[in-house]
């Protein structure tokens, strides 16, 4: 009977040091997989190849501090990006301004990013619609209110949507997609407001 059972023990044994090598190989591709994630997203939201120097020669106005969606969920500081290593900077906490594009209020692109949490743009992938109001506070208090007109979802060497614009225009943006291979590009126009320079 003991030899019977000898031949099904060490079968058991092999099948269980099988499910625990790939046990040990699912760990390890998961580890890489979110390892190579995290490393593309701290350098996603540029778009490639896109040079953004000459998006807009702008020196002066009143930086915007905070970015509210009320249908959406969202109410972020805002605060100014900085090239890091060719990239522009990212935060888990805050809304980024990008700085070579224009200030709210003024005639240009003005671009607002953020990563896609869900305490961050997340709600724009899958709640944003043409309609929803986006409200901009300026350092001095002045609130600005635009309304969203465009949504869509671009290649992340598509970088026609941060160029300088003739109009006053709020571009936000967010990753998307497969490891944040997409943009979410959501453009949004002033409510109620005459500018001189157009």
């Amino acid at each position: 009977m003991a030899s019977l059972l000898k031949p099904i023990n060490l079968k058991r044994k092999r099948n269980n040091i099988n499910k625990g090598f790939l046990i040990v190989i699912l760990i390890g591709t998961l580890i890489l997989v979110d390892g190579y994630r995290i490393k593309l997203k701290k350098q996603s939201m540029s778009f490639v190849d896109v040079d953004t120097s000459a998006a807009a020669n702008i020196s002066y106005g009143e930086t915007p501090i905070n970015i509210k969606i009320n249908s959406l969920g969202i109410d972020l500081e805002v605060r100014e990006a900085k090239m890091r290593d060719g990239w522009w900077e990212l935060s888990d906490k805050f809304a980024l301004h990008q700085p070579n594009t224009a200030f709210p209020g003024q005639r240009g692109n003005t671009i607002i990013y953020a990563h896609n949490d869900s305490d961050l743009f997340g709600p724009l992938i899958k709640k944003s619609k043409n309609g929803q109001e986006i409200e901009i506070t300026l350092k001095q208090g002045t609130v600005l209110k635009y309304k969203i007109a465009e949504i869509k979802e671009v290649n992340r060497t598509n970088g026609s949507d941060i160029k300088n614009s003739t109009n006053e225009v709020l571009t936000l943006y967010t990753c998307t997609g497969i490891f944040d291979s997409k943009r979410l590009i959501v453009k949004a126009y002033p409510v109620n407001r005459y500018l001189s320079n157009y």
